[in-house]
This record gives C-alpha cells, structure tokens and sequence, in this order.
C-alpha cells in the first residue's frame, strides 16, 4: 500500500509540473516578446539577439536569466520614445 502511494504522490507531482512548464513556456514567450520591444529602442537585435531562461529552485524561488547581444547600439538622438 504505501509503495501505491508514493507512485501516485510520483505521477501527481509530475502532473502538476507539467502545468508548470506549460504556464512558464506562455510567461517565457510574452516576455521575450515585451523585452524585444523594450530593448529595440536601445539596440538591434538579431534573430537569436535575446535569450530567456527562467529557472525554479526547489524551495520555489525563481531565478531569470536574460541575455541580449547587439551588433550595434541605437545613437541617444535617434532613440524612439
């Protein structure tokens, strides 16, 4: 009986994960879009210019890396504001 219950605790937690990573790829593509916009005014992203990772650590705190890399800054008198 107890081996049955730790392999439902098992299945539910990886149940409940799922929906995690399913509500984090949704968070994840919503900001890099708000951020590709943000930081468009300061420079030229490429392509692969802005990279996200968001990570969540066991006590559920959550760490978000964001990575942008430019080939060329956008001149302060020619910024869009």
């Amino acid at each position: 009986m107890q081996k049955q219950n730790e392999l439902i605790k098992e299945r539910l937690k990886n149940v409940m994960m799922g929906d995690r990573i399913e509500g984090f790829e949704t968070l994840l593509t919503v900001l890099k879009s708000d951020l590709s916009v943000l930081l468009g005014n300061y420079m030229h992203l490429g392509a692969e210019g802005l990279k996200i990772q968001l990570e969540v650590k066991d006590n559920g705190e959550y760490i978000l890396n964001i990575t942008a890399s430019t080939d060329r800054l956008i001149e302060p008198g020619k910024m869009l504001f």
